[in-house]
């Protein structure tokens, strides 16, 4: 295994899927995309099953909800959801179905 060290650059630094900005009194916390990602998802027009198609929009929804992400950067992170969502012809209510599915299930374990 290799590591790098990876420099702080306008009190920003990227650790994973994770972009973390340094402020006056705490660390802000939020969703790191590169530059070269896409909102491709496997379309829901296509012949695939439903799991398959979903699984994607699951990850998303479940990193959202456990990082530690303040509300405003949460209700950014919902919208971009929504909008891949949109751009691969998935029907909104199907991904908030999904959201409150997912949320459920995660205060049941609780």
């Amino acid at each position: 295994m290799k590591f790098t060290i990876t420099q702080e650059n306008n009190k920003q630094i990227n650790f994973l899927d994770i972009l973390i900005t340094r402020q006056e009194q705490k660390l802000d916390i939020n969703i790191y995309r590169k530059s070269t990602t896409t909102d491709t998802t496997i379309n829901y027009l296509s012949n695939h099953r439903t799991e398959h198609e979903i699984a994607a929009y699951q990850y998303y929804i479940n990193r959202m909800n456990k990082l530690p992400l303040n509300e405003k950067n949460r209700t950014i992170e919902w919208q971009t959801i929504l909008k891949i969502a949109h751009n691969n012809n998935f029907p909104a209510n199907k991904i908030i179905t999904l959201r409150k599915q997912i949320e459920r299930n995660s205060t049941a374990t609780k």
